[in-house]
């Protein structure tokens, strides 16, 4: 991984909750896709009646660059090592990855929301706001323009799997 030049208090505040923010930000500004990574078999909810109808929880969210690297807060690795590096953190049962185009699809995990009549669903991600993502994008940029620097265009091929990945998640 090659770190971003976040500080802490961003890293935690993009980390424990609001990972869904920052990769939107990274989604609008760069037009990355949204990549989610799920645990299907701890379900945040899941329909009384219908035990197939039901809505993993969310372990975090990233975004894909062109050339498969993941983006968040903390910085910049491949797609590939996100798995190992995110079990060293939560323990991921069933893990699974569930990769957003548009910005609507997330929509099935954000916030509370009901069809007409139906009795309201709370989602595993919390409800953000033009504001959220617009203080996200800010940090956002700052944190990787020196990244992209690095990455340069013409020679930004995936990044190698680290031989250690020890996140600094806290």
């Amino acid at each position: 991984m090659i770190p971003s030049d976040a500080t802490k208090e961003e890293i935690a505040l993009y980390t424990q909750g609001l990972c869904h923010v920052f990769a939107i930000a990274l989604h609008r500004r760069f037009g990355w896709r949204v990549q989610l990574v799920l645990d299907q078999a701890e379900r945040y909810w899941e329909d009384p009646a219908d035990a197939d109808n039901y809505i993993p929880s969310v372990v975090h969210a990233l975004a894909i660059d062109e050339h498969g690297n993941a983006w968040d807060v903390r910085g910049v690795r491949a797609m590939r090592a996100i798995r190992k590096e995110l079990q060293s953190w939560v323990y991921v049962v069933e893990y699974d990855t569930e990769e957003l185009r548009d910005e609507s699809e997330l929509s099935t995990y954000v916030g509370c929301w009901a069809d007409d009549g139906e009795e309201p669903i709370d989602r595993p991600l919390d409800e953000y706001s033009e504001e959220d993502v617009i203080a996200a994008e800010v940090i956002a940029v700052r944190c990787v323009a020196s990244l992209t620097d690095q990455l340069k265009e013409s020679e930004r091929p995936s990044l190698a799997a680290p031989s250690d990945c020890s996140p600094n998640w806290r």
